[in-house]
């Protein structure tokens, strides 16, 4: 952008934020859970992933930990 021309008429993107990923376990992750989602769930999901830019499982995984870990520290207290 080196005319004074579009310096003035396009502004620069804003670059979204990364969602915080699932923290990588040094041990091979092997153990697995099966979930059952209802169409319009599995939609919302579905629609939830592509916007974190994540996979499905990926997506799945870090909400059930979040809300796991929210659960355990509000009881715990």
């Amino acid at each position: 952008m080196g005319s004074p021309f579009l310096r003035c008429t396009i502004a620069g993107m804003k670059k979204e934020v990364a969602p915080k990923s699932r923290r990588r376990s040094r041990q091979t992750l092997n153990k697995k859970i099966l979930v059952y989602f209802t169409q319009a769930e599995r939609e919302l999901v579905d629609q939830a992933a592509e916007l974190e830019r994540r996979s499905i499982s990926s997506f799945v995984a870090n909400a059930a930990i979040l809300a796991a870990e929210r659960l355990v520290a509000k009881r715990s207290r």
